[in-house]
């Protein structure tokens, strides 16, 4: 993170000395003028309040390029519809980094210290600010900086400008996504920008075009305006899903989440409950008053915040509440740092999440203390305001606390109002061997990464490694999500030092051996590990007669010779005690087969 942060500063500084000293030639500038004009920006009457300034023109080129940074970064932190804990903090780190030079612009100027707290409001407002350099879609200077790198290039036939802005974005971009796109929308959003660039880096090189008209041709002016437009929503309920959407749409994220069976169990039966008692409300007769808020108990990366939003999107897709929307919040976000400020925060909060779930992460936290009595005290008066304004507002507010198994039960038992409010448990258990597999492989898949045999025995061993040593700090997928950028930092290096006419597709692609991170989780030598007698275990799908592999196997299609059929053979169960020192949670019989030898 911190290299990434340093690359965002440096790019961003280096993009306005460019620019600025290009546009400082008077003639680059009169052309430039001319482009910008033709690419849809009123050039004279955007820059007029900026040319008597004596920052003159790199004053312009600061607010440009902070507005599209900011566009971009806080359209892509709502693309999926919500904002997790680690989006809100890239938002926040960005913002208080870039309004400063937004402040250079009066409605800005209150935003100068932005605080966490504030961070919700500003990008609010600036999403719905239609004046030069606001981030709205239809806004008269959207994308400024970028259409202005365009202008540069073709004024001076110097592209790297344009490269510098798109790596700027994609930095910030990975910071955002936490390196991949994680969902469909995250993945469109991605494409929609791959689109802008694509199109504008295929722009020719001319100040002039015939007969003075467009510097576009009809497709590329299509092909951006598109991209414009359809970036940031004009109207963000627009595209919010209609309640059937939403239970349909919930159910199948149900579906497609890897694991956690007892959870999906636990889930599909409150969405049985639901629509029986939607069904006896519509024939008129008694439906149950049992309360809605849940407990969700399990260590950290088991799926506690990805669950709650589904459970968001059920809920609206019965119509209890009005909104699938899901405020993500901790102690933090609640208690105050002096007496009273507490409960006006606590009281924000929930505010903003009515006619929606709120989602209080680690929430044991809040009668914790940690601090001595007095921070205690003002944990306790944030649960006092959130119990009275779950019963102010029982019909307009979920609420979901969710935390370790022990420390979740000794909070719910600390007050009775707890008790009685949160009656509804699920567990998260811990993923298997077999789910952090298949988690990190559909984290190479999403990521567009194949895996090699090698990539995978070695991903297998340190899972089983991890799995066999785990405690509740142990991070479940956040641990896996932390293997594979990793995984991929060590495959960008690998394959950059190759020479260019070996970077092909499938290198681009394929993650090897050498690109695990054996010692993610302790100081593991892999070159010290004996795997000439490793096995790993696989069952036909068909006939279910097991058998044994060696690495080459893994990940690979085969076919069972007892009964023919081809079938992937799995490569997660790791045989016990053919590496040495490594545990394993699989032991063959007499009758496995072993299809190679």
């Amino acid at each position: 993170m911190p290299d990434a942060w340093k690359q965002i500063d440096d790019d961003f500084n280096r993009l306005i000395r460019s620019l600025t000293a290009a546009l400082a030639d008077r003639q680059v500038a009169h052309t430039v003028g001319e482009t910008m004009q033709r690419l849809g920006i009123d050039w004279d009457d955007v820059t007029e309040r900026f040319r008597d300034l004596p920052t003159w023109p790199q004053n312009l080129v600061r607010v440009a390029l902070a507005s599209d940074l900011l566009t971009v970064m806080s359209s892509a932190v709502v693309s999926d519809g919500q904002i997790d804990d680690d989006e809100m903090r890239v938002a926040y780190d960005l913002s208080r980094y870039l309004v400063l030079y937004m402040s250079a612009l009066e409605r800005y100027r209150s935003f100068a210290d932005l605080t966490y707290d504030e961070v919700r409001l500003f990008m609010d407002q600036f999403q719905r600010d239609s004046l030069p350099f606001g981030g709205r879609g239809d806004g008269p200077t959207f994308l400024f900086s970028a259409r202005l790198s365009l202008a540069v290039a073709s004024a001076t036939g110097n592209r790297t400008h344009m490269q510098t802005f798109e790596t700027l974005i994609q930095t910030i971009l990975s910071l955002v996504f936490g390196g991949v796109p994680r969902c469909s929308a995250e993945r469109e959003f991605m494409a929609k920008i791959e689109k802008i660039f694509a199109t504008l880096q295929g722009v020719r090189l001319s100040g002039q075009s015939p007969g003075g008209g467009s510097l576009w041709t009809a497709g590329e002016q299509t092909a951006v305006d598109d991209g414009y437009d359809k970036l940031v929503s004009e109207n963000p309920d627009a595209e919010r899903l209609t309640p059937d959407e939403a239970l349909t749409a919930a159910m199948q994220e149900l579906d497609s989440l890897v694991g956690l069976p007892g959870v999906k169990a636990e889930v599909r039966r409150l969405t049985a409950f639901l629509k029986i008692q939607q069904q006896r409300k519509k024939y008129g007769l008694r439906t149950s008053t049992q309360t809605l808020h849940f407990v969700f108990t399990g260590n950290p990366g088991t799926g506690k915040t990805t669950v709650a939003r589904i459970v968001g999107k059920i809920l609206y897709g019965f119509e209890l509440l009005k909104t699938p929307n899901v405020v993500e919040c901790s102690r933090a976000d609640l208690v105050g740092g002096y007496v009273g400020q507490t409960a006006i925060k606590t009281q924000e909060k929930i505010e903003s999440a009515l006619d929606g779930v709120l989602f209080i992460d680690e929430a044991y936290a809040l009668s914790a203390g940690g601090e001595g009595e007095r921070r205690d005290t003002f944990g306790s008066e944030a649960i006092d305001t959130m119990l009275k304004m779950m019963e102010d507002h029982r019909d307009r507010l979920v609420v979901i606390v969710a935390g370790y198994p022990r420390l979740m039960r000794e909070f719910i038992e600390t007050n009775p109002g707890l008790q009685s409010r949160f009656t509804r448990y699920i567990d998260f258990e811990d993923f298997d061997v077999a789910d952090l597999c298949r988690i990190f492989e559909k984290f190479c898949a999403d990521g567009e990464y194949s895996l090699s045999p090698h990539s995978r025995a070695r991903a297998s061993i340190l899972f089983t490694l991890a799995h066999h040593e785990r405690d509740e700090r142990f991070g479940n997928a956040r641990f896996i999500r932390n293997v594979f950028e990793q995984a991929i930092g060590l495959h960008s290096e690998r394959v950059h030092q190759l020479p260019p006419e070996q970077i092909t597709r499938e290198v681009l692609m394929l993650l090897d051996g050498a690109d695990i991170a054996m010692n993610t989780l302790r100081n593991i030598d892999a070159e010290q590990l004996d795997l000439s007698a490793a096995r790993w275990h696989g069952q036909c799908e068909s006939c279910q007669t097991s058998s044994s592999c060696k690495i080459d196997f893994l990940g690979q299609r085969v076919t069972c010779r007892k009964c023919q059929t081809a079938f992937t053979f799995p490569w997660w169960n790791l045989v016990a005690n053919t590496i040495p020192g490594v545990p394993g949670g699989w032991r063959p019989t007499a009758e496995d087969v072993e299809i190679d030898s």
